[in-house]
C-alpha cells in the first residue's frame, strides 16, 4: 500500500543509490496513480509490463497461458465496482479482474481490471487475443477454468492456433453422453487422488460451433459424502474439452497443473496487495493491478538471478526475510560508502553475486 513507503522514506541505502536526501512523500503515489486517467494511459503502462516479460520469454520454447479470474472486495463506493460473485464477503461490491500468468515461470503476462458483477467469461475473448499477441511464439497452449467454457472462447484459441484444455461445466446434455460411454472404453490410471478411469470422445454441446475432442475422468464415489449432478452409478466425473490430440491421461495431467495460477494469485495478495484498493476511481485502481503484478515480475526475475539453480520459487515473504529484512551497516571509509552484512549472514554468497551481477548493469 502506498503508506508502507513511509517506512522506507530516509532508508540510508536507498537515498545514498537514488542520490536523495530522502524519497518522495507516500502521499505523492496516490496522486501519480490518479494521473492513468483513461484506457490509452493504461495502454501505455502495458506496455511497459509487456517489455519487462517478453525479455525473459524465448520465443523457440513452448509458452503456456494459464488464463483465471479472482474477486477483489472494495470497502467503499468504488468506480465501476458493482456487487456479483464473492465467495468470501457475500454482497459486499468487489471488482472481477482477469489475469494471464506464464505456466513455466510464474510470470504474470497480462490483467484487466472488470466490475464485480461480470461473469469470468466476459470479455474474456479481446483479452484473450491481446495476451497472445502480445507473446507469440512457436507452439502455444492455455489451461482456462470451467468460468471459460464458452465457444467464443475455444473459436479464439483455434483460430490463433493455440491449442487449450478447459474444464467443462456439469450440464444435464454432457451428463447424457458421458454416461452413454460403453465401459471397454474407460482406462484405469492412478494419481495422487488414488484410481481413477479416463476416456475421450466427440461431443458437441448446443451452444458449440462444431463437435470437439473431450477426455473424462471418472473416480469411485464415497457413499457418505455429498454427491453432486455427476455422481452416477457410483462415479464423480471431471471432463475437459480441448484441441490438442494428446493421450488422454497427457491432457488430464497438463491441466492439472494449472491450479498453480490460483498459488500464483495468493502471492499477488499477500505478498503484494493486488486485492487493496488504493482510490475510488476505477482506471487508477487498473494501474495499481498492473503496476503490482510488474513488481511481482520483477521480484521473480530477481529470484532468478539470485539463485539460477533453484527448484522452487520464494515467496515475497520468505525473499524478504532472507535477502532484506537483515541487520546491515553503512560506513563511509577511505572515501567511499561500504556496506557491511553480518559475518554470519547465510545467503551473503547468493547476496554478493546479485551485487555483482548488478554493477555489471
Amino acid at each position: 500500500r502506498p503508506f508502507h513507503f513511509e517506512g522506507i522514506q530516509n532508508d540510508p541505502v536507498i537515498t545514498h543509490k537514488l542520490g536523495l536526501d530522502h524519497l518522495p512523500d507516500h502521499t505523492l503515489f496516490n496522486k501519480d496513480l490518479k494521473r492513468f486517467d483513461s484506457e490509452e494511459k493504461l495502454r501505455q503502462l502495458l506496455r511497459v509490463h509487456w517489455e519487462i516479460v517478453r525479455g525473459s520469454l524465448k520465443r523457440s520454447k513452448p509458452l503456456v497461458f494459464d488464463f483465471d479470474s479472482t474477486v477483489e472486495t472494495v470497502y467503499g463506493n468504488q468506480e465501476n465496482s458493482a456487487v456479483g460473485y464473492n465467495p468470501h464477503k457475500h454482497g459486499r461490491p468487489s471488482y472481477h479482474p482477469l489475469v494471464a500468468y506464464d505456466g513455466a515461470s510464474g510470470l504474470a503476462l497480462n490483467a484487466t481490471l472488470r466490475p464485480g458483477n461480470t461473469a469470468a467469461v466476459t470479455d474474456a475473448v479481446p483479452f484473450v487475443q491481446e495476451t497472445l499477441a502480445m507473446y507469440p511464439a512457436k507452439k502455444r497452449s492455455a489451461r482456462l477454468d470451467k468460468g471459460f467454457d464458452s465457444n467464443e472462447v475455444m473459436e479464439t484459441f483455434e483460430e490463433e492456433d493455440c491449442g487449450y484444455v478447459i474444464k467443462m461445466r456439469c450440464v444435464s446434455t454432457l451428463g447424457a453422453a458421458v454416461l452413454e460411454i460403453p465401459r471397454k472404453k474407460w482406462r484405469c490410471i492412478s494419481d495422487e487422488e488414488g484410481e481413477a478411469e479416463i476416456t475421450a470422445f466427440r461431443y458437441q454441446a448446443s451452444t458449440w460451433s462444431r463437435a470437439r475432442r473431450v477426455v473424462v475422468v471418472r473416480r469411485k464415489t464415497d457413499e457418505a459424502s455429498q454427491r453432486s449432478f455427476w455422481d452416477e452409478w457410483g462415479y464423480s466425473y471431471s471432463a475437459y474439452v480441448t484441441s490438442l490430440n494428446w493421450h488422454p491421461l497427457d491432457i488430464y495431467n497438463f491441466y492439472n497443473h494449472r491450479g498453480n495460477a490460483e498459488n500464483l494469485i495468493k502471492e499477488g495478495k499477500a505478498g503484494f496487495g493486488i486485492d487493496q484498493i488504493p482510490t475510488g476511481e476505477f482506471y487508477p485502481n487498473w494501474a495499481n493491478l498492473v503496476l503490482k503484478l510488474t513488481a511481482y515480475n520483477v521480484l521473480l526475475l530477481l529470484q532468478k538471478a539470485l539463485m539460477p539453480k533453484a527448484k522452487s520459487r520464494l515467496t515475497a515473504a520468505t525473499f524478504r526475510r532472507l535477502f532484506v529484512t537483515i541487520p546491515g551497516q553503512l560506513v563511509h571509509r577511505s572515501g567511499r560508502w561500504i556496506l557491511k552484512l553480518p559475518r554470519l549472514f547465510p545467503r551473503q554468497t547468493d547476496w554478493w553475486r546479485a551485487r555483482e551481477a548488478f554493477a555489471r548493469c
